[in-house]
């Protein structure tokens, strides 16, 4: 698993993150990708087990020193914890994307992902959805 999330973080930093502002060839520009899901509730230990997994990714993807477009970056993960819940789910999502991040990993749940993906599409960010609804 930690693989194939080692990949998952790569493939999320190469497929299309903008990058900000500069970065020196010592210092490494932080790129926030953000995840969503419960954190708290019935279904917390999914949503713990998945953050746990894609900590690790990050962790393992970092420590080869990445760099994207000749500039040093590292990957900084935004968790956040939509409870389950659409409403919180959106709440959550807006909040992401007001906090700069240049990609996403989850919902974990198709109630969740399904409203929250309207918000990222509108701000023009790539999502990695975990569960969605094939209708």
């Amino acid at each position: 698993m930690k693989h194939t999330m080692t990949k998952l973080a790569a493939a999320m930093t190469l497929a299309g993150l903008s990058l900000a502002g500069t970065a020196n060839a010592q210092t490494a520009e932080d790129v926030k990708v953000g995840f969503a899901a419960p954190l708290t509730g019935a279904q917390a230990h999914y949503g713990k087990d998945m953050q746990n997994g894609i900590t690790l990714a990050v962790e393992d993807f970092n420590a080869t020193k990445p760099v994207i477009g000749g500039k040093p970056v590292r990957i900084v993960l935004d968790s956040a914890d939509d409870q389950a819940d659409p409403r919180t789910g959106t709440t959550v999502a807006q909040r992401l994307v007001d906090d700069g991040i240049k990609g996403m990993l989850g919902h974990f749940n198709s109630g969740t992902t399904i409203p929250a993906s309207r918000i990222y599409a509108n701000a023009g960010i790539p999502e990695i959805a975990m569960a969605t609804a094939p209708e």
